[in-house]
C-alpha cells in the first residue's frame, strides 16, 4: 500500500497547492456541496460567491439558496447554470 502523505503531497502539487479538504460536489444542476468554505462573500438568487483558501467559488443560476452552512461546508440548491473558481480578488 502507498503512503497517504506522499499521495496528498502529489495531489497538492498537481492541483495548484490547494488542500484536499477543499472539494465541490455537483448533484446534477440542482445542488452543489462545497467543502473548505470559509465565508459567504455575496448572496443573491442569481449568484452566490464563497471564499475558499485564497480562491473564490462563484455559483450562478436561478433561485439559488444556501440551505446549509456549517463546519466549513456549504450546500447551495437551485438551478445551477455556471460554476467558476478564480483567484481571490480584493474587495474595494
Amino acid at each position: 500500500m502507498g503512503d497517504g502523505k506522499n499521495f496528498a503531497e502529489r495531489m497538492r502539487r498537481r492541483f495548484g497547492g490547494g488542500t484536499l479538504s477543499e472539494m465541490t460536489v455537483l448533484y446534477g444542476n440542482r445542488r452543489a456541496t462545497v467543502r473548505g468554505c470559509r465565508k459567504i462573500l455575496s448572496y443573491a438568487p442569481e449568484e452566490i460567491r464563497l471564499l475558499l483558501r485564497g480562491r473564490e467559488l462563484c455559483l450562478r443560476g436561478r433561485e439559488l439558496c444556501c440551505v446549509s452552512f456549517a463546519g466549513g461546508s456549504a450546500t447551495v440548491e437551485g438551478i445551477l447554470t455556471a460554476v467558476e473558481l478564480r483567484e481571490r480578488r480584493e474587495e474595494p
